[in-house]
């Protein structure tokens, strides 16, 4: 049993090396410069070609690819993720605050699903066969063969952009759990 489980752990490693690299890669790849999002998103007016250049540098883009790697793996060992590209804070103080909000979210989820469910199992057992029964089953079949992610943004766009009825992001109030 110990040695399945070494061998199963000397084949994860390196796995987890290989889909870090393809994951930093394709990062690599994206049709944005890295470098000018980062000026975008601190909110600089004007964004030249020498400030591009200098961020660059800053931020270790000017370096070879593998050498990138190899400073982000290290990094990311000692779960050091560096400095937010945005508020200029330590990533690892932001992420406290992101998993209260999205336990929140998961806690309302779950309650809201376990809730409408029990409500519409009971409701189509007593109607077996009848209409809400059938457009029920036909609805859970539906979306349960839709991506998650689809179905996700497909229903921000609907509610928040197309009919306003949500905000697109934050937690400023209670439509903000919705």
């Amino acid at each position: 049993m110990i040695r399945y489980a070494a061998r199963r752990l000397l084949t994860a490693v390196p796995l987890l090396l290989v889909i870090s690299f393809l994951a930093f890669l394709l990062q690599q790849l994206a049709p944005v410069d890295p470098a000018e999002a980062v000026l975008h998103a601190q909110g600089v007016p004007q964004v030249t070609s020498e400030l591009i250049a200098q961020k660059k540098a800053e931020l270790g883009l000017d370096r070879p690819l593998l050498r990138q790697y190899a400073s982000w793996l290290a990094s990311s060992v000692q779960l050091d993720f560096g400095l937010s590209y945005v508020t200029g804070k330590p990533v690892w103080s932001l992420l406290g605050p992101a998993f209260m909000h999205t336990l929140q979210l998961t806690a309302v989820s779950a309650a809201a699903i376990i809730l409408l469910s029990v409500a519409l199992g009971v409701y189509c057992a007593l109607r077996e066969d009848a209409w809400p029964d059938r457009a029920t089953r036909g609805a859970a079949f539906l979306l349960t063969a839709m991506p998650p992610y689809w179905l996700a943004a497909w229903l921000v766009w609907l509610f928040s952009v197309k009919l306003d009825l949500l905000p697109t992001s934050g937690m400023d109030s209670a439509a903000s759990f919705v």
